[in-house]
């Protein structure tokens, strides 16, 4: 699994980007939930299986296949519990 880490480059728009996996019935449930409630739009959704982001890695896209990720827009990645308490605190929830 992929450790927190970052990747080359940053997010220009300052958008966190998550990388969700579209086959996963609980991610769709969770993507669409999170999207209701992050009325700043602090983060932009995307199937990993579908995302043509160039900071992707192999070895991220494989991680994504486990768990979520959160590519901050200061190159920072996020991955499974941290990413998920950085959704829900962009959802509202502290």
């Amino acid at each position: 699994m992929l450790s927190e880490s970052k990747f080359v480059g940053t997010n220009p728009d300052d958008q966190a980007v998550a990388l969700w996996d579209r086959d996963c019935g609980l991610c769709n449930s969770a993507m669409h939930w999170a999207i209701q409630r992050d009325l700043p739009s602090k983060i932009r959704w995307e199937a990993f299986q579908n995302s043509h982001d160039l900071r992707i890695t192999p070895e991220l896209r494989e991680a994504c296949r486990f768990s979520l990720h959160i590519l901050m827009p200061n190159g920072q990645i996020l991955t499974a519990g941290k990413a998920t308490l950085y959704v829900l605190s962009c959802c509202g929830h502290r």
